[in-house]
């Protein structure tokens, strides 16, 4: 498993691949932020979030991404990726 941004169609092009499935953790700002704001230390700082949303080109349908809304504590949002992504939980 990796992560990353991808925040581009043509960056997910370039990942997409017959072994590859992209998620993409939907949420409004504000939990976002509220969630950056809860991880002190960590090495994405917060005043780059602004710069990274405008930056996003949500998941197009014919691009196959599993898209998962993260408002559910993270146990509930790790088990529906595994299940939307065929991975038993």
């Amino acid at each position: 498993m990796v992560t990353c941004s991808a925040l581009k169609r043509a960056y997910r092009d370039l990942l997409r691949g017959p072994e590859v499935q992209l998620v993409y953790l939907r949420g409004p700002r504000e939990l976002i932020a509220e969630r950056m704001a809860a991880r002190p230390g960590h090495f994405f700082k917060p005043a780059l979030l602004d710069s990274q949303l405008a930056t996003l080109e949500e998941p197009a349908p014919d691009e196959g991404v599993v898209a998962v809304p993260i408002g559910a504590p993270p146990e509930r949002i790790v088990d529906e990726i595994l299940v939307a992504t065929g991975v038993t939980p």
